[in-house]
């Protein structure tokens, strides 16, 4: 599903470093924590990609229990925790059902909710918690459609460039989430 996208982007890893790796037992333990089976497209792209920051601005989040840094396990925990975010955004969304799997540097936030109903065949939409205008929105109908549109489409556009431009190019860049190389 992603390996169109894996050949058309520049990764950027320094010497020395080596991406961290998701794997399946990371998302099945997530699962089973959380109680939330992930979208078959998201699990398919951390698997494939990794957790790891498109254009500089978007992170997308895998569930990594063996990194000591931000990622799904403590991302949902930090969200579902802030008390801050509910009376932020108030009755807009339930803080407690979000699962959080990606952000932008300015803070905005990208999330499922949980209690919105969903299947294998039908994942929930995305929803965006803006850092700046405080409103809860649904950016996406679906994961895929997130990276599409929002991290590499004219929705980017909109939220980086926040207008038209008519020189504006997409830029297919990925900086994995990284750890110094073992040298077993």
């Amino acid at each position: 599903m992603w390996k169109r996208l894996s050949k058309k982007l520049e990764r950027r890893v320094k010497p020395g470093f080596e991406p961290v790796v998701c794997e399946d037992a990371d998302i099945d333990l997530y699962e089973s924590e959380f109680g939330f089976s992930l979208p078959k497209a998201y699990k398919t792209f951390i698997l494939e990609l990794g957790q790891g920051t498109f254009n500089r601005f978007f992170c997308i989040y895998a569930p990594l229990r063996a990194f000591n840094g931000h990622e799904l396990f403590s991302g949902t925990r930090e969200v579902r925790a802030a008390q801050v975010l509910s009376e932020i955004y108030g009755s807009d969304v339930n803080v407690g059902n979000l699962v959080p799997f990606a952000g932008s540097i300015i803070g905005d936030i990208f999330a499922w909710d949980v209690s919105v109903p969903h299947s294998a065949a039908q994942e929930p939409p995305v929803l965006v918690l803006p850092r700046e205008d405080k409103k809860v929105q649904t950016i996406s109908s679906t994961f895929k459609e997130f990276v599409d549109e929002v991290c590499f489409g004219r929705q980017y556009e909109k939220i980086v460039i926040q207008e038209e431009d008519p020189d504006w190019e997409i830029n297919f860049e990925f900086a994995p989430t990284v750890r110094p190389q073992s040298h077993a």
